[in-house]
């Protein structure tokens, strides 16, 4: 599900860590600070999908599918996380980089291997050139 953006998976992840709550549109505008019809199209979106059952639009829920997708970028996140913990980074920049390196993994972790080389490799040359600190840079300009 590489063609999922950002926004939406946040609105996944914050709907599987908060699974009881009574999910609305309007709630998840107030958590995710977007716009309502922002908001209202990735439901639709995610629910073509079959992620989100929208079927009782007061009461917005993943589906199984949408669950496991959860709970996959979760655990790839955790893994970027740790391992850019392990090379170096901070880890209020690892958390900040890994949500973005997380979203360019496939489930079998083949792009992961590729995003941490370009990042370590551009992190290397960044600090050599402009002595900056390594938890300074983000994803967004190491990327290759």
């Amino acid at each position: 599900m590489a063609d999922i953006d950002k926004n939406s998976i946040r609105m996944i992840l914050t709907m599987a860590e908060e699974s009881n709550e009574k999910w609305r549109v309007n709630k998840l505008c107030e958590r995710l600070e977007l716009e309502k019809y922002e908001v209202s199209k990735k439901v639709t979106r995610l629910a073509e999908k079959g992620l989100i059952d929208k079927s009782d639009i007061t009461d917005l829920k993943l589906t199984e599918a949408g669950m496991a997708f959860a709970v996959s970028f979760s655990d790839r996140l955790r893994k970027v996380t740790t391992h850019l913990e392990y090379e170096g980074m901070d880890s209020e920049a690892a958390a900040r980089n890994a949500f973005n390196i997380a979203m360019y993994c496939d489930n079998d972790y083949k792009a992961y291997g590729i995003a941490m080389f370009c990042l370590c490799i551009r992190s290397v040359c960044c600090l050599l050139a402009t002595s900056r600190s390594f938890s300074v840079l983000t994803f967004e300009t190491l990327l290759c």
